[in-house]
This record gives structure tokens, C-alpha cells and sequence, in this order.
């Protein structure tokens, strides 16, 4: 049976002082129902460590089972570029916990490719993990929102991979 979704928090707002346009510039954010606003980051709300849980794309254990004495960290980090690690660093230095959606086990049963893009939305992180809190499986969560616009350049990249493999074969059978 799946616990109740105790709370949902947006952390850091004194980040978003400095660079607004990591939230809606017309403010909506503050007002969204059911969400606790907070100046801090989550570590410096939640100085117990050991309760903490990041996740992060680089992290190599995969999230299987959601906790409800867990608080789970999305999104906690906003940039314009992907700085690779750079989530799975700042757990290791907080002492907190590091983990990955488990894209990787599920993605075929979802009609996934295996090495779709690992980095999501914080929102579509949000609506998987809000999906299997619900009681869903981690395939039908991410299938529905796995963004398709990843899926189809994984595939598109596929293509193009064995196409030019093909290109390289026929190249070395003709002696080209």
C-alpha cells in the first residue's frame, strides 16, 4: 500500500534571488497550493544527513523503492549547461545519499531505448516519482512521462549510428 505524500517543498529560493530565472518570472511559483516555500537549500533545512537522499543521474545505485522517511532531493541543482557530477559531488560532500532513477532497469518495459538520456526535468522527475508514490510500476511511470522528444532523438541517434556502421561494412566488403 503506498504512503501518503506528506509534503512538497521548493528549497533554495535564496539562489533564485540572484539568477530569477530559475523559477516563472511572473511569480505563480508563489502561490502554487500544497508547497512549502523555503529561503535555504534542503541541507541546510534538513541538517540530518542521513535523511537526505539526492538524486542524481551520475549516481550508480538506482532509486527502486520510494521511503516515506526519505526526503528526496530534485532539481536541486538549476543550470544551463550539465555539469556532469556535479549532484553526485555535492552529496558525497554533504554526506548524504546518492541515487539514480532507475531508467536503465525499466527502460525496455517501458518502450524505452536502454540509453535514453538519464538527465530529465525536474518536472518529469516530479510526475515519475508522484506516479509510483500513486502505486504504479516504474515502467508505466516512465513511459508516460519520459519526455518523447528524448526518445525520439535516442532513436534518431540509433539510426544514424547503424546507418553509418552499414556504410562502414559495405565500405570495407567493396574495398572502399
Amino acid at each position: 500500500e503506498p504512503h501518503a505524500l506528506s509534503s512538497l517543498h521548493l528549497t533554495g529560493l535564496s539562489d533564485a534571488d540572484t539568477a530569477p530565472e530559475m523559477l516563472p518570472a511572473d511569480g505563480c511559483w508563489r502561490n502554487w497550493p500544497d508547497v512549502t516555500l523555503i529561503r535555504e537549500n534542503a541541507e541546510e533545512h534538513w541538517p540530518d544527513p542521513s535523511s537526505l537522499v539526492w538524486l542524481s543521474p551520475d549516481a550508480k545505485t538506482p532509486l527502486l523503492k520510494l521511503s516515506e522517511h526519505d526526503i528526496y532531493i530534485v532539481g536541486g541543482l538549476v543550470d544551463r549547461t550539465v555539469d556532469a557530477r556535479m549532484t553526485l559531488t555535492r552529496a558525497s560532500r554533504s554526506g548524504t545519499r546518492c541515487v539514480r532513477l532507475p531508467l536503465r532497469e525499466y527502460a525496455s518495459q517501458a518502450n524505452i531505448p536502454s540509453n535514453i538520456h538519464p538527465i530529465l526535468t525536474p518536472l518529469a522527475v516530479v510526475q515519475i516519482m508522484a506516479a509510483v508514490h500513486s502505486g504504479r510500476d516504474w515502467a508505466d511511470a516512465f513511459a508516460e512521462y519520459v519526455p518523447q522528444r528524448f526518445i525520439r532523438r535516442r532513436k534518431e541517434e540509433e539510426l544514424i549510428r547503424d546507418f553509418g556502421e552499414m556504410q562502414r561494412r559495405e565500405r570495407k566488403t567493396h574495398g572502399g
